[in-house]
């Protein structure tokens, strides 16, 4: 957690280990390959900057990628197996995500969107279900372009993506918040960051 993470041969490989872990508030950018690459165990992988690699930003089997932001790859997640994708912004690769899988148990609330060449690339024969994002626009014919699937290659699934949100999604600012107790009388100062946690200061 907190490590800048740049110019190596490769970024974060977490291939081999069959456990759970978190890889949390990173800068990771320009490592070659992959910026990170699991292909065992189970991958948490939260507020990171994933930018500027030839392959994938992130190559995953199994776990949950939120509240980052992933820009500048060539892919800006691979997905090979049960990974869920909720509240993040993958913008400015030459494709968002790619799927190689159709197990995919949750892709929502990011902001999928001006991705060079695709969005989403469903890579399976299998058909894949992802709403509730946003995709840069509303026109179901701007968003069907820079989708790759069955109507594109008859031997892929198909994408639904109904409904969309129908603007970007703030997930940095997102209002989450439950207060149990105060002392009588405090003030309490709220400072929220672009990982979604929150500092908390008491005066009384």
């Amino acid at each position: 957690s907190g490590n800048t993470i740049e110019r190596n041969n490769g970024g974060i490989d977490a291939s081999g280990y069959d456990t759970s872990f978190q890889i949390s508030d990173n800068y990771i950018t320009n490592n070659g390959s992959y910026g990170i690459f699991q292909d065992s165990g189970k991958l948490n992988i939260y507020g990171n900057t994933i930018a500027t690699h030839t392959s994938a930003g992130l190559y995953l089997q199994y776990g949950t990628v939120r509240l980052n932001k992933i820009f500048g790859n060539k892919t800006g997640l691979q997905l090979a197996g049960q990974v869920s994708v909720v509240k993040n912004t993958i913008s400015k690769n030459n494709c968002g995500i790619w799927a190689d899988t159709s197990s995919l148990p949750d892709i929502s609330q990011n902001n999928l969107c001006q991705n060079t060449e695709y969005d989403f690339y469903n890579n399976s024969s299998g058909s894949i279900s992802i709403p509730n994002n946003w995709w840069g626009t509303t026109a179901a014919t701007s968003i069907d372009e820079k989708i790759f699937d069955y109507y594109d290659n008859f031997d892929k699934g198909k994408v639904s993506y109904a409904p969309i949100e129908n603007s970007e999604v703030e997930w940095w600012n997102d209002g989450s918040l439950t207060i149990t107790s105060t002392p009588s009388g405090a003030l309490i100062y709220l400072d929220g960051n672009d990982t979604g946690s929150m500092t908390t200061q008491v005066f009384t």
